[in-house]
Order: structure tokens, then C-alpha cells, then sequence
């Protein structure tokens, strides 16, 4: 698998140039057929930068555009609450603040799904620890069904203690957590009761 990242420029009202659009190719060497062009929309912003609203229309807008011009699928991340501890981060230097805004993935998602007609939606990654499992599974549910079926859920465990202590959720256990919930959330996808957690 081959996987080339670039940055590019953006110019969103109020952001500047600073913010950037990741777009990822994909391509499995020999078999044409599977590559793919992701766009990563930025549904975050420093304090400051931009207000929730225009940070949204400006979102929005570019989902319309990689429709229009074939990209085949675009993501969004998740982050719940920030802590102060953004030194924990190790993927570099953290986009924003403590204060930054995150816009909430699958409720832009869902909006984005209402405006297009073809590209995949996906977030890259959704902290599912952090959510019930019934209410995450009616989301994602309801937004594969708002999109025509153009839903792929990435989850993971998030690296950020302070989430977690605000969710109430222990951080120590977030990988048994995210298989626990994985399998609710597949459980009740498939029509199955689920317990609630003792």
C-alpha cells in the first residue's frame, strides 16, 4: 500500500493560510481499481481563529466541493473536551489550544451528507470509549441513512486522559472499553438486545 500525504493551503474567513487540508491517496500497488483520494476537512480551529459558525459554513462548503470534483471520501476528527495537557499529544505539534473549537463529527457529518451526493464520510477517528454505545449506534445509524449508505466509522481509544475524566470513563481501561463497545454497537446494529454494564 502506498500512501502519499499532502499539505494544502486553505483559505477559510478569519482561519488564514496557517490551517491546512491533509489528502491522503491511497493506491495497492497493481490493482488499480483500489485507489482512492481522501480529504481530511479540518472541523477544528485555535481560539480565536474563527467562529464556530464560519469554521462550519467553511467545512461544509469544501465537503460540497470534494463531492463535486471526485474526491472519495472525506474525514473528520473527534476530540470531546480538551484538557491543558496538550504536550501529551505525540503526533507533533497540536493543532489547537486547551480552547480550540471542535466541531462534533457525526453532527457534521450528517450535515455534510444532506449537501452531497457521493463522497464517503468517515471520521478519522471517533474516541468511542467516551459514548454509549446505544446512543452512538442511532448516530451512526441515522447517518448512514441520511447519506445513502456512505458511512465509514473509524474509531479509536484518543490519547487524552482529561477526556476521559470529564466522559467519567477510566482511561486505564479505554482499549477494553472500545471493545466492549464495538461489540454492543455491532450487537445492536444487528438487532440483538444489549445489557447495560453492571
Amino acid at each position: 500500500v502506498i500512501m502519499l500525504i499532502m499539505l494544502l493551503p486553505i483559505s477559510v474567513a478569519g482561519l488564514g493560510t496557517s490551517q491546512a487540508a491533509f489528502v491522503w491517496f491511497f493506491a495497492h500497488a497493481g490493482v488499480p481499481e483500489a485507489q482512492s483520494l481522501t480529504l481530511s476537512l479540518l472541523n477544528f480551529a485555535p481560539a480565536g481563529a474563527a467562529e464556530p459558525t464560519e469554521l462550519a459554513a467553511a467545512v461544509l462548503r469544501r465537503g460540497q466541493l470534494a463531492d463535486r470534483v471526485g474526491v472519495d471520501r472525506i474525514t473528520v476528527v473527534d476530540h470531546v473536551v480538551m484538557g491543558d495537557r496538550i504536550g501529551a499529544y505525540d503526533g507533533g505539534r497540536f493543532p489547537t489550544g486547551p480552547d480550540g473549537i471542535w466541531l462534533e463529527p457525526l453532527t457534521l457529518l450528517t450535515a455534510i451528507a444532506a449537501t452531497t451526493r457521493r463522497v464517503r464520510l468517515a471520521t478519522a477517528i471517533l474516541v468511542a470509549p467516551l459514548r454509549r454505545a446505544p446512543a452512538l449506534a442511532k448516530a451512526v445509524a441515522t447517518l448512514d441513512v441520511v447519506s445513502g449508505g456512505r458511512v465509514d466509522l473509524g474509531v479509536g481509544v484518543g490519547w487524552q486522559r482529561e477526556e476521559y475524566d470529564a466522559s467519567g470513563v477510566p482511561f486505564a481501561g479505554r482499549g477494553d472499553e472500545l471493545d466492549r463497545v464495538l461489540g454492543e454497537l455491532r450487537r445492536l446494529w444487528r438487532g440483538e438486545a444489549v445489557l447495560p454494564p453492571t
